[in-house]
């Protein structure tokens, strides 16, 4: 395991790095205490009955409150598509072993209205009171779970 090495008034700590460390100093002895630093916390989603299928979907909902977020395709590791939405905008992309990456991207702001996630082939819409707010044309995934974070209906 690789250490970090430091020293406070000639006393020399090793650390193991992926932790964190405080010091504790007084005027007869320095401690260093050290914890495991955590991984962000992962996103507790609501998750529906039905799944996204190959060929083609629809996911309808309504928008009470902004902000929302939707996993869509979500794979057993966790990667799927996501969909975020606040009051700037709107993105929507793969998620990745944890990292996100936007796949589109709009600065409209979401209206508490309908909301249709939907899905032909490799195209997949987003469309928010009958507007198409994002598309794009992604195969990573095509089966998987869905499910939501926020205020939908």
């Amino acid at each position: 395991m690789p250490f970090l090495r430091f020293s406070l008034a000639a006393v020399p700590l090793i650390v193991p790095l992926g932790f964190a460390c405080s010091i504790v100093a007084s005027a007869s002895r320095v401690r260093a205490q050290t914890s495991a630093i955590s991984a962000p916390a992962k996103i507790s989603f609501t998750y529906l009955d039905d799944e996204a299928e190959a060929g083609g979907f629809d996911v309808t909902a309504t928008i009470g409150n902004l902000p929302i977020t939707m996993i869509i395709a979500e794979q057993e590791n966790g990667d799927g598509y996501l969909l975020r939405m606040n009051t700037a905008g709107s993105e929507f992309g793969l998620r990745r072993k944890g990292v996100f990456r936007a796949l589109a991207t709009s600065r409209v702001k979401p209206y508490a209205a309908s909301l249709i996630v939907q899905r032909r082939g490799q195209r997949l819409r987003v469309i928010n009171d009958n507007r198409v707010m994002l598309e794009v044309e992604d195969a990573t995934w095509s089966e998987g779970q869905i499910g939501f974070t926020g205020s939908l209906k």
